[in-house]
């Protein structure tokens, strides 16, 4: 066994909005895209917009 994890899903807080909204400054910075459900309500469609977001900048898209 290389390692043991424990995973919770996300929780949107009060602290969420001002959180998300530093996705701009740090999401592609050093060719780094972040996505997942916690960048909106935390929804499995939150997740998939997400992804969609960050695809565009690899030139890819649905």
């Amino acid at each position: 066994m290389i390692g043991r994890f424990v995973y919770h899903h996300p929780v949107f807080d009060k602290n969420a909005p001002a959180a998300q909204a530093g996705h701009e400054e740090i999401s592609g910075v050093n060719r780094t895209h972040y996505c997942g459900v916690y960048w909106a309500y935390v929804f499995h469609e939150d997740g998939r917009k997400s992804a969609l977001a960050a695809c565009k900048y690899f030139g890819k898209r649905l």
